[in-house]
């Protein structure tokens, strides 16, 4: 497991030059179950990796195309992501929304704002993972029936049908001291918003989110 980004990269870039193995040691140096998936950001990087850079991945469940420098001359790297015991307590925001009847969308509600979270840097001092639980359950004794939620922000959208439950990760970096920057490809805001709709008859919604 790739933990300390600098000796990999070094015995990486000796495994390019000169064909040097990557000892097994120097990938398991400490423990880590997920990993930020980084490239170059330049025009040498694969579509397909440069569609990952900045996405959480884990060790036990590879992506698509496989781990970062598995790859024919790949380039890209992994960023451990701390463990549980190194993070910020967990923080639980309590939200509601109204799911309109029918298919018609209640209104947008704002259920996370990154100004909450007091999720550190990483180690190389400007890179932010955010990882954001929320779980969606019908309020109250009416007519049960299931319903759709629409999630948007931190760069992307995700859908589930509810109740139910979802997990939105996002990778950042700052610029300087506190800007936010994101990659480029997405269309970043700091929060995150949602809308419901229901199946049949109006339903009413809670959402819990968990942070840290």
């Amino acid at each position: 497991m790739i933990v300390d980004q600098k000796i990999y990269r070094k015995a990486f870039q000796e495994y390019l030059r000169k064909g040097t193995p990557i000892l097994q040691s120097i990938k398991q140096e400490r423990t880590t179950s997920r990993y930020i998936w980084r490239t170059q950001r330049d025009n040498k990087v694969r579509s397909s990796h440069a569609n990952n850079d900045g996405r959480v991945f884990s060790w036990r469940n590879p992506p698509s195309t496989g781990h970062p420098g598995e790859d024919n001359n790949c380039r890209c790297w992994a960023e451990p992501v701390p463990e549980a015991d190194s993070l910020p307590p967990v923080k639980i925001r309590n939200e509601y929304l109204i799911a309109g009847p029918f298919g018609r969308w209640g209104p947008w509600v704002e259920i996370f704002d990154l100004a909450e979270s007091e999720m550190g840097r990483g180690d190389d001092g400007f890179t932010v993972t955010h990882e954001v639980d929320i779980e969606f359950s019908r309020r109250g004794d009416g007519p049960t029936s299931t319903f759709d939620v629409e999630i948007v922000g931190l760069g992307q959208t995700d859908w589930i049908t509810g109740p139910g439950s979802t997990t939105i990760t996002h990778s950042y970096e700052l610029s300087g001291r506190s800007e936010l920057r994101s990659p480029t490809r997405h269309n970043f805001t700091g929060t995150l918003k949602a809308r419901a709709r229901a199946h049949s008859i109006t339903q009413n919604v809670d959402a819990r989110i968990t942070f840290r």
